[in-house]
């Protein structure tokens, strides 16, 4: 995958939910090699004092078995929430994986290969 293009968007959503959310926006970083799922989830399910809304990055997911395992059986209670939640791979994911086909039916998926140059 083509990782400056995938952190320049990153980069994009975090500045333009930040400017969305001028009275408040709690982002976090997550990483699924080194974050236990359930700090995330504990963090998450939070209520904000000032009704901040969330944006939690979650990071390496698709390369952290038991993280991902985890993230499917909390997958619904997500989707449900008003916060945002953000997969960042800078891997190559497998259209096969469980993880992937959930999101791909409820979620929104960016995929950015490499540019090819044509003759």
């Amino acid at each position: 995958p083509d990782t400056y293009r995938s952190r320049q968007k990153l980069k994009e959503l975090v500045a333009r939910y930040s400017k969305i959310h001028k009275s408040g926006l709690s982002l976090k970083y997550y990483d699924a090699l080194s974050d236990p799922l359930e700090k995330f989830f504990d963090e998450f399910s939070q209520i904000a004092i000032f009704r901040e809304k969330k944006l939690s990055v979650l990071q390496n997911v698709f390369q952290a078995a038991a993280f991902k395992e985890k993230l499917l059986q909390y997958g619904k209670s997500l989707l449900k929430s008003e916060n945002i939640v953000l997969l960042f791979e800078q891997e190559k994911v497998l259209k096969t994986d469980r993880l992937f086909k959930q999101l791909a039916k409820e979620a929104k998926i960016q995929e950015f290969s490499f540019f090819t140059f044509r003759e």
